[in-house]
């Protein structure tokens, strides 16, 4: 007996078990009657009272062992979720198991380390002018939770197999609150239903949004003739109670119904929560407000209203619901939205009927189970670009310089453009310091999305085809050590126009990284034309493609981008892959309709160096015809003509003067002309001989 007992240690369920063997030996009867009684306080903490009653006569007969046993097993085995206590009075024996908790939160966690499962609580205890009283339900019995003690007494062999399932029987359950017992309505579980409402039509959630983080809120609550007459005082008095400073309340009748209307204007998202706390009397009710502007285009505006609202208050009970509106208004330029992943606008509503200019974002009925809800709102403010100038010009050498600037249609405030500005110098990497203006080196480019926004048209489409793959652009510059272009940003209001200016300048690939960081899609700059020196008219070759991707997303009806690059005076054009292009003073100019700059060029262009070369190519063949005549031409000797006076001075014998006179001469040659000198026999020149 006692190696059993020691079996049974650290083992809670002796105690039902032994009851359960009593009733399961009587044959079909149970053991014992366990009857439950929730207990909970105004606070929602109690305890959970379970009394096994076994009938003496079962005991002793059916089970074997005393109740001395059971209860030195109880010392060192009972879980720690339970405390137990033991008594026998009017020949029975009576354990009572308790379970105390401090919330029904602390409840379920103990119920579940019994169990080995979570279970369902639902504790629900209104006191309001719409309902009062208490809901409980719960998905388990108090078998479940004395199952381990079956186990363990069929195990040990205190109780048959086959009569395991006779030990515990389900007595009475009620729960008691506020001194008021309620019993169970039905079945083996905690299931109590006695609240008492009034019914209420609708209640209308109804905000204006004013601008970033400026609402108007009412919140219209349609009550019902027949509740009016059951508890009208009752239902005037609370409401009026829900106003306060800053909240009005306003009584009217609509079509046989009572209306009361809640409101208050101005508020900021802090603000909206105290109204909210107010006027739903719930605990965790209220709105945060979240900027998301920074995941979105530079020109747009966001922030994302998160109210969470509780109406159990006016809903409750199993049958009970409340129909709700979430509707919203706004003014230009301001959008709202229903949006679950916080970033990308959602439900956008449809117009309501009762509410003039209001768009009801979500439609809904709230049951007392389910009362609490989630609205999250995205508000917009879109900046619309009306028009954009690209204008691209070579530069000394091998950089280029493109100036793109976005005309908005309205003049955003002084925040909003200094937001602007800001937003545009962290993509293009610029950092200020000291209000001087650095160009910040990155080394690695922003991302590229996985998509680059689709085409509007066919033409559109096709560049987008054509552009280097993704991180193609980041993996040449990684490659090749380039660097982002020099990007300066400014921007200028004129004449009631906002323009906001975006200038790169450097080598086509510096561009092409720079442009990637800015507008975040893939964009190609390149250049080529023939380098054959001599050609005075050479073949060239331009391309040109922005994606200006989120840059562009609200845009007026009649956008459109004027775009010029600079070919040079003496350009001619060729081919342009746009129809509509013209040259002007060495200036290809094109109009895009859609929002993307996709240009490609063929011309020819007059060089200067070409001509210089044949230039100097032709002085040079001058030249060498002259060296060429003047060695081939003038370069022989001439025959001397005969001196007469050295021919006379000969005759006579006479010396010619030492001072200047030339040697005295026989003759000359009559062949060549060579003077012949005196004695000579032949010519020194042709070797004719002479006749003496």
């Amino acid at each position: 007996m006692r190696k059993v007992w020691k079996s049974l240690k650290n083992r809670l369920v002796v105690i039902c078990y032994a009851v359960v063997m009593a009733a399961a030996l009587a044959g079909c009867s149970a053991g014992s009657t366990v009857d439950t009684t929730l207990v909970l306080e105004n606070d929602l903490s109690g305890v959970r009272r379970m009394s096994i009653v076994i009938d003496n006569g079962v005991f002793d007969q059916y089970f074997n062992g005393t109740a001395e046993d059971i209860n030195g097993l109880l010392e060192t085995s009972c879980p720690k979720e339970l405390t137990w206590s033991y008594s026998e009075e009017s020949g029975q024996k009576r354990y009572t198991v308790e379970l105390a908790f401090s919330s029904p939160e602390d409840y379920a966690a103990k119920v579940a380390a019994i169990l080995g499962r979570e279970p369902e609580i639902n504790i629900v205890t209104p006191n309001t002018v719409w309902a009062s009283g208490i809901r409980v339900s719960e998905d388990f019995s108090d078998t479940e939770l004395l199952q381990w003690m079956q186990d363990l007494l069929v195990e040990n062999g205190f109780v048959d197999a086959s009569n395991a399932g006779y030990i515990f029987s389900s007595g009475q359950l009620s729960v008691v609150y506020n001194d008021a017992a309620y019993d169970s309505s039905w079945g083996s579980s905690i299931n109590v239903e006695q609240v008492e409402y009034v019914a209420l039509d609708d209640v209308h959630i109804l905000t204006d949004v004013n601008g970033m983080n400026s609402y108007d809120r009412r919140v219209v609550f349609r009550i019902p003739a027949s509740s009016m007459e059951r508890k009208g005082d009752a239902i005037k008095e609370y409401m009026n109670s829900l106003a306060s400073a800053g909240v009005s309340g306003e009584w009217s009748d609509d079509e046989g119904e009572t209306v009361y209307t809640l409101s208050a204007s101005d508020l900021t998202a802090e603000e909206l929560s105290a109204f909210d706390a107010a006027v739903f009397a719930s605990e965790g009710v209220g709105a945060v407000r979240t900027d998301v502007s920074e995941k979105v285009s530079p020109f747009v505006f966001e922030e994302l209203l998160t109210e969470t609202l509780d109406l159990s208050g006016f809903a409750t009970g199993s049958d009970a619901s409340v129909h709700c509106t979430y509707q919203v208004k706004t003014v230009e330029p301001y959008s709202a939205s229903l949006s679950y992943d916080g970033v990308t606008p959602g439900n956008e509503g449809y117009d309501s009927q009762m509410f003039s200019g209001y768009k009801i974002l979500n439609d809904f009925w709230l049951h007392a189970s389910d009362g609490r809800v989630e609205i999250p709102m995205l508000t917009q403010h879109s900046y619309y670009v009306k028009g954009l100038t690209v204008d691209t010009d070579r530069k000394f050498g091998s950089d280029w310089e493109r100036t793109s600037s976005f005309v908005f249609e309205t003049v955003p405030s002084d925040e909003d453009q200094d937001a602007i500005v800001a937003r545009m110098e962290a993509r293009a990497g610029i950092q200020k310091e000291d209000g001087v203006e650095e160009a910040a080196e990155t080394e690695e480019p922003s991302p590229v999305p996985d998509e680059s926004a689709p085409g509007e048209n066919a033409q559109e489409d096709a560049a987008q085809e054509d552009m280097p793959q993704e991180g193609a652009v980041q993996e040449k510059a990684e490659k090749d050590g380039i660097k982002p272009a020099e990007v300066k940003i400014s921007s200028k209001t004129k004449d009631g126009v906002f323009t906001l200016k975006i200038e790169q300048r450097g080598r086509p690939e510096e561009i092409q990284l720079s442009s990637l960081q800015l507008f975040e899609n893939r964009g190609v700059l390149a250049y080529a034309k023939e380098r054959e020196i001599w050609k005075v008219s050479r073949q060239e070759a331009f391309e040109e493609v922005i994606n200006f991707g989120d840059f562009l997303e609200h845009t007026s009806e009649d956008f459109k981008i004027d775009y010029s690059v600079h070919m040079g005076m003496l350009s001619k054009m060729q081919y342009c892959s746009s129809d509509a292009a013209q040259m002007d003073g060495g200036s290809l100019n094109v109009t895009f309709n859609n929002r993307q700059v996709n240009v490609t060029y063929v011309g020819t262009k007059f060089c200067v160096t070409g001509l210089l070369f044949w230039l100097f190519l032709a002085a040079g063949t001058v030249c060498l015809i002259f060296l060429v005549l003047k060695v081939f031409v003038f370069g022989r000797k001439k025959k001397p003509a005969e001196d007469p006076a050295a021919a006379k001075a000969e005759e006579s014998g006479a010396q010619p003067s030492a001072a200047g006179s030339k040697p005295p001469v026989a003759g000359f040659c009559e062949k060549c002309g060579t003077p012949r000198e005196p004695g000579a026999k032949f010519c020194e020149m042709c070797g004719t001989k002479f006749e003496d």
